[in-house]
């Protein structure tokens, strides 16, 4: 083996170490939010249930649901940026192999149809897992969101000594409206990777 052929092999069991290392990675993510995500909602429950009276309690859920809201769009990006560097990785991957492949080594013609594009994955592949919990994170950020407002204004009326009327309309509409706003994101700038030479 020469020694274009060794880096070859090398650069090729690195890069998919790493592809590995991405998409095990974007689940250990995914699971850490999701853990965050019902652990804010528990405490903000037990918060609200326990202390219905209490202007301070309800001012800690209310900071509570915010801090997760912050952190939603914090972790969508960064959800989103491991998306790209998977899909490099995948990519290198599959140019090797195709190289590899094409040669028949041993009379392997690939009839299994093993993944040889480099054009794939798409950084934007609506179907695939990292993509469908990308939308259930956008979702869960939106519901956060929704909650901030409503919880803001249970504790401004808890505070003046009013009783909060529950309105279901706009806690739906700013839930759909920064969910639309996370998808727009999500699909334009996974888009926008495709557009790169």
């Amino acid at each position: 083996m020469d020694k274009q052929e060794e880096f070859l092999r090398a650069d090729f069991e690195q890069c998919h170490e790493w592809m590995r290392h991405y998409d095990s990675s974007f689940t250990s993510m995914t699971n850490f939010y999701y853990t965050g995500f019902v652990a804010i909602l528990t405490a903000s429950y037990v918060l609200y249930s326990r202390f219905p009276a209490s202007v301070e309690a309800s001012i800690g859920a209310t900071l509570l649901l915010f801090f997760g809201a912050v952190l939603s769009p914090i972790f969508l990006y960064w959800l989103i940026k491991n998306r790209i560097y998977f899909t490099k990785m995948a990519r290198w991957v599959n140019e090797i192999r195709e190289t590899y492949i094409r040669t028949e080594p041993l009379g392997i013609k690939n009839r299994s149809n093993i993944y040889t594009n480099h054009t794939s994955p798409h950084y934007f592949n609506p179907g695939s897992t990292h993509l469908i919990f990308l939308y259930f994170t956008a979702l869960c950020g939106s519901i956060l969101a929704a909650l901030v407002y409503t919880s803001i204004l249970g504790t401004a009326a808890l505070r003046m000594g009013k009783t909060f009327v529950f309105s279901f309309w706009m806690p739906l509409l700013i839930t759909v409206g920064v969910f639309v706003v996370y998808m727009f994101w999500i699909v334009f700038y996974l888009r926008s990777r495709e557009l790169k030479k």
